[in-house]
């Protein structure tokens, strides 16, 4: 079979993210978006998304946001 399981360890990107990927990922983020929204959007896997964002150090939305 050609399928990898999913492990819980560095995967290799497909593409590096681009400037303007980042940008929009923190734009997403920003607006409230979850991490699966946001990986539909940019066309990219959540896990993707939330790695990244990890590194950038944006905060992604959820359903159980507290507050404001």
């Amino acid at each position: 079979g050609g399928e990898w399981p999913m492990i819980d360890r560095p995967i290799i990107a497909r593409s590096p993210w681009t400037p303007d990927e980042d940008a929009q990922l923190q734009a997403l983020a920003i607006s409230g978006k979850s991490a699966a929204a946001i990986a539909a959007e940019l066309k990219r896997t959540e896990i993707s998304v939330r790695s990244r964002a990890s590194k950038l150090r944006v905060l992604l939305g959820t359903r159980k946001a507290k507050g404001k």
